[in-house]
């Protein structure tokens, strides 16, 4: 048993072959392959491999011609270590077949997520507007998203802004937005700190002019009168 040691087997292979187009036997003599390329023998015999499986060794050639149609395994030529050309099998196209396929499945969760934040986006102004929007007012909450590239948060965080001061336009939201840009506030965290910071500053100058007004009264007098 630990002679024979063992191989490596990548879960996204398991979890994607039959995405990648591979049957269960076709994927039984993938395995049985890596295995042997694992182990170094770039070029195994395939007679061997078609008496792991209980196959006829024809079965074998006829399976490796379909991996190499559905672009999943080819042939290379390397140079050995004795300087000599030799055969071997790679499965690389497997691997970037693979990547691929995550990538796309990467790219279709972005898009699914993006479109169901922007629905929300849009469920939240027409329940805080107490109205349907209109066509115009949806594109251009949308215009929001993709051309200004503003966050959903700092979208609703600006309609909050917007229904404190009990403005249901899209002018009034898009004017806080756009202030917010200048001020470099992207995040929930920003709008805090700025209202924090406003609120600090207000209070002080209450306490100046609190101050400036219970001084008692010193009267001025003009010396140049005596």
């Amino acid at each position: 048993f630990i002679q024979e040691g063992n191989m490596t087997l990548s879960n996204l292979v398991l979890k994607n072959y039959k995405k990648l187009g591979m049957s269960e036997v076709e994927f039984v003599l993938f395995l049985q392959m890596d295995s042997f390329l694992q182990k170094g023998i770039s070029f195994p015999d395939l007679e061997i491999i078609a008496r792991n499986m209980g196959i006829p060794t024809n079965d074998v050639y006829t399976m490796l011609h379909n991996l190499t149609q559905k672009k999943l395994l080819k042939i290379d030529t390397i140079m050995n270590s004795e300087g000599k050309s030799a055969d071997c099998y790679t499965f690389d196209l497997l691997y970037q077949k693979l990547d691929n396929l995550l990538k796309n499945k990467l790219d279709q969760d972005y898009k699914v997520n993006k479109d169901t934040s922007r629905n929300k986006v849009f469920e939240t102004f027409q329940k805080e507007f107490g109205r349907p929007l209109s066509p115009i007012e949806l594109e251009e909450i949308n215009d929001w998203l993709v051309k200004d590239n503003y966050s959903m948060e700092l979208i609703l965080l600006a309609l909050r802004e917007a229904v404190l001061s009990q403005a249901y336009n899209l002018k009034y939201i898009d004017r806080i937005l756009i202030s917010w840009e200048k001020q470099c506030i992207k995040s929930k965290a920003d709008v805090e700190r700025m209202k924090e910071k406003r609120e600090k500053k207000y209070q002080k100058n209450n306490i100046s002019k609190s101050d400036l007004e219970n001084k008692p009264k010193i009267p001025l007098t003009k010396w140049a009168d005596y």
